[in-house]
């Protein structure tokens, strides 16, 4: 099987943010980047640009890539400001990027999309090389047990298994007016996720396994399945 591969139905529903993304990732995400104003930072697997528009509004020197073209291609064309530099690259090869040129690596929601572990430990190399000595790595995926939870947005074949890794999974995305989206993706451990960022020279700082607050469960009824249940992982850490 190969991994994921972006059709023009995934590049446009994943530009625009659906429920978790909007009230249980960002208000986590921004709690682990900090202040960004003036900092250098660089999404590998930046997808359409979603979470660089926001970090370039809130001061921050961009930089994106993508192995998908039409995720690019589609981030270009909605840069209307022209802040933000995107272009074509595999992060499990060594980029044209110089090497200790960047504050902030992160990535979400990338290593789901990639069948073979070698390759995931490929990327945490390069984002090794390109970090700055006192910069940070974050990390946020779909948690490892998201599966064993039986969420009606994660759906497995059956075989599944919590150590079949690479196991093919699929996601349901639901926006907030009703479309949606199916994307298949790979299941990995946390101890592959560990493991593959601390063999690289890392030290990991700080995990979150982000939940909706009672508020926001209040006014967004939707998000109440999460409440108690582990959706999504995300890794802080430090060259």
């Amino acid at each position: 099987m190969k991994g994921h591969e972006w059709n023009d139905k995934q590049v446009k529903s994943a530009s625009e943010a659906n429920y978790s993304k909007l009230y249980v990732i960002t208000p986590a995400l921004m709690e682990l980047l900090g202040k960004v104003s003036k900092k250098s930072i660089l999404e590998i697997g930046c997808g359409s640009g979603y979470w660089l528009k926001i970090l370039a509004d809130k001061g921050a020197i961009c930089t994106g890539f993508d192995i998908s073209e039409k995720q690019i291609k589609a981030a270009q064309e909605s840069d209307v400001k022209s802040r933000i530099n995107y272009f074509v690259a595999d992060a499990s090869k060594k980029t044209s990027l110089r090497s200790k040129s960047f504050d902030i690596i992160f990535l979400e929601k990338v290593l789901l999309e990639i069948l073979d572990l070698s390759k995931i430990k490929r990327i945490f190399t390069e984002a090794y090389r390109l970090l700055k000595e006192d910069g940070f790595l974050i990390v946020s995926e779909l948690h490892p047990l998201a599966p064993e939870t039986g969420f009606s947005n994660i759906e497995v074949e059956e075989g599944y298994t919590y150590f079949k890794r690479g196991f093919p999974i699929k996601i349901v995305s639901t926006k907030p007016d009703g479309t949606v989206t199916k994307y298949t993706d790979f299941h990995w451990t946390f101890q592959d996720l560990i493991n593959s960022i601390t063999e690289k020279g890392f030290k990991v700082v700080k995990v979150l396994e982000p939940t909706p607050e009672e508020d926001t469960i209040k006014k967004y009824p939707y998000l109440g399945y999460r409440k108690d249940k582990p959706l999504s992982l995300m890794i802080k850490a430090q060259k």
